[in-house]
């Protein structure tokens, strides 16, 4: 399997793959939709990655102006083509590459401050998504500033928990994305405005 980056200064570069039917990246519509939405937000963000695959979403967030990206993902052999795909496209001092399971990760990292964007593609029927929801919504990675973006099947429906709050849902095809933040404590709303 090959997938093609779609903006940005690697826009036309090719990632590799598994052949396997059951891997479903990130493509075509759902990722101009996901970057349509992020526009700007993406330039100069630290990005992390979770169920990062091949790295689609994080290469494709440098390519368009990201800063950094951390990449989660415990498949061991598909960590093997993301680093080999970080490599042959010059990436590497701008990413860092954890295999190892998402909610260990969360339960050992504590970043020095929040990421700006924080994406999620966990394999669908097996309740993922919104686990690593819960689960954000009491990281200190995931900050009031922080966007969310949860690639689901589109039967699903957003189900996070105070504060996070539900800011878009777009449905493609199968799937659904949905874009949540943390809503902004008194004390941060206050000193906003005063």
């Amino acid at each position: 399997m090959s997938l093609r980056i779609g903006g940005g200064f690697l826009k036309g570069r090719v990632l590799k793959g598994p052949r396997s039917k059951s891997y479903r990246p990130l493509t075509g519509r759902l990722k101009r939709s996901l970057f349509d939405y992020l526009g700007d937000t993406i330039r100069g963000a630290a990005v992390l990655d979770f169920f990062a695959g091949v790295g689609v979403f994080g290469v494709e967030a440098l390519s368009r102006g990201a800063a950094r990206v951390t990449f989660v993902e415990k498949d061991a052999a598909l960590v093997d083509f993301l680093e080999d795909n970080l490599r042959s496209l010059g990436l590497v001092d701008v990413a860092r590459v954890s295999c190892e399971d998402v909610f260990y990760y969360l339960n050992v990292t504590r970043p020095r401050a929040p990421y700006d964007v924080v994406f999620l593609d966990p394999p669908y029927g097996r309740g993922l998504a919104f686990r690593t929801i819960e689960e954000l919504a009491r990281w200190p990675g995931f900050g009031e500033r922080t966007l969310g973006v949860a690639k689901t099947f589109k039967k699903e429906r957003f189900a996070g928990p105070p504060p996070l709050a539900l800011l878009e849902t777009r449905q493609l095809g199968d799937d659904n994305l949905f874009f949540f933040h943390k809503e902004l404590s008194a004390s941060t709303v206050r000193a906003a405005q005063g």
